[in-house]
């Protein structure tokens, strides 16, 4: 008798193999089948709706802070506006007059960047909430005579918050409104560098 490879107590040895239990139904119906697909597309809806609520988070971001950058130009435009009118100085006129100017020419395109973000605002809404203290330090200033040098320190200043808003906003911005922001920052680079 050939020797048996097998042992005739496997069946006490060994564990029985284990059915494999599914966790989806079979698709031998068409009650299963409809059911597998329903429920892929309601997982794939509900993973589009998250997808579009991280990616609208980071517009909503970019418009918040641009929109804060927006209020920072309104107030260097308006500080500028005033210095225009009550610097003594070649350099304090000088620097009030390209402020103007700079801040006038960005001042629209940043309210059509915010327009292609959704975010309907205008140069009346963007009053800052520091102009009266603004006001204050440049009439102290002017009746102290020293208006000039008042001016100058005050428009660097509003200048280096703008800017900074400016890059926060661009940190969080797509790339068009990203490039219009290094624009608008480059511009008022000028008047960092300025007497």
């Amino acid at each position: 008798m050939p020797p048996n490879s097998q042992n005739p107590y496997d069946f006490i040895l060994q564990d029985k193999p284990k059915a494999k239990r599914q966790v989806l139904p079979s698709g031998k119906s068409t009650q299963s089948r409809v059911l597998v697909i329903a429920l892929g597309l309601v997982g794939l809806i509900v993973l589009g709706i998250a997808l579009m609520a991280v990616l609208s988070a980071g517009g909503n971001a970019a418009t918040e802070k641009l929109t804060l950058a927006a209020t920072d130009q309104a107030e260097i435009l308006r500080v500028a506006t005033v210095a225009g009118d009550k610097a003594q100085g070649r350099d304090a006129k000088s620097l009030a007059i390209t402020a103007q100017l700079t801040m006038a020419t960005d001042q629209s395109t940043m309210i059509t960047t915010l327009k292609k973000l959704g975010k309907k605002t205008s140069v009346k809404q963007l009053v800052s909430s520091s102009a009266s203290q603004d006001d204050t330090t440049l009439n102290t200033a002017e009746q102290a005579g020293q208006f000039d040098t008042a001016f100058i320190l005050l428009i660097k200043q509003l200048v280096a918050n703008y800017q900074h808003d400016l890059r926060l906003a661009s940190a969080s911005a797509g790339v068009n409104t990203k490039d219009t922001i290094n624009s608008m920052y480059d511009n008022a680079q000028t008047l960092v560098s300025a007497k």
